[in-house]
């Protein structure tokens, strides 16, 4: 039901008991009438709570009242369960399906693409920290920013409207489709996000080569450049740079001009080379031959 990229509305109209109640939490939105009541029911017959209840209930009541409710198994009514938030509404008996179906039409003729993506996004949240939900946040805004309903929506604000909505992707992913392409897919980030330094924590917002990961392929990219540059005759270390974690640039030469006096390790000193290249235009020559000699 979670996975389900639809919203799924549940209407409770009598006792919701052990996997019913379940169910229930598992809804996107769940109204209850007067007369319902919630029970978790397992205990009682020397069960645990399953259909996801022992995720649920921690995250909607807090843990006390989710070992209360799974341990003692109480029958609770509807009013006290909107109290403790686990349901969204309570309504007369009467008006129960009445209302239930409404909302759910009103979810039909919204903003599907939108309502998937939150469901998405919120689903997400309960793996992630606050980082790297910002990720997930800024991927999904970025697919969301080029549909057609986004564009609808504008449009239909500045003209004082109500906007028709039809959960439209943007062209870019009507082209994929076309091709037998399936729509671009958001990627996120396996490690800590990109916002932590925003939030704090500097040091979980490396720079991409102050990881190893990185540094390792980028190196592996020069020495590929290197070889490159060996085949066309350009000499064994021509215009070769390697990016250290600090920055520097490292082995930079040209063909025909020995290597900077005076540095350790091959590194940069801020010195002038025989030619007398500032370090600055050492750095763009080198960069412009690497670029060259990989072409």
């Amino acid at each position: 039901m979670r996975a389900l990229p639809k919203p799924i509305v549940a209407a409770v109209n009598g006792v919701a008991a052990g996997v019913g109640m379940s169910f229930a939490l598992a809804a996107d939105i769940a109204i209850a009438a007067k007369s319902a009541s919630f029970l978790q029911a397992f205990a009682r017959i020397g069960l645990l709570p399953d259909g996801g209840s022992t995720w649920f209930l921690p995250r909607l009541v807090g843990e006390q009242r989710a070992r209360a409710l799974a341990m003692l198994a109480p029958q609770i009514p509807a009013e006290q369960a909107k109290e403790w938030g686990l349901i969204w509404d309570v309504v007369e008996d009467a008006e129960l399906m009445k209302t239930a179906t409404e909302l759910a039409r009103r979810l039909a003729d919204g903003p599907t693409l939108s309502l998937a993506r939150i469901k998405e996004a919120m689903n997400r949240a309960g793996g992630n920290d606050l980082s790297q939900q910002l990720d997930v946040e800024r991927d999904f805004q970025r697919e969301l920013g080029r549909s057609e309903d986004f564009k609808e929506g504008v449009a239909a604000f500045l003209a004082k409207r109500k906007p028709e909505l039809q959960g439209k992707v943007g062209r870019d992913d009507h082209d994929d489709a076309a091709q037998g392409k399936s729509p671009r897919a958001c990627k996120f980030p396996e490690g800590p996000g990109r916002h932590a330094r925003r939030l704090g924590d500097p040091g979980r917002d490396r720079a991409p080569d102050a990881d190893p990961r990185h540094a390792r392929r980028q190196a592996a990219r020069h020495r590929q450049a290197g070889r490159r540059a060996e085949r066309r005759g350009h000499g064994a270390r021509a215009a070769r740079s390697m990016l250290t974690n600090n920055g520097g640039f490292n082995w930079i030469e040209r063909p025909g001009r020995p290597a900077v006096p005076g540095t350790q390790s091959g590194r940069l000193q801020g010195r002038l080379d025989p030619g007398g290249r500032s370090r600055d235009r050492q750095v763009r020559d080198a960069l412009r031959l690497a670029a060259t000699a990989a072409s």
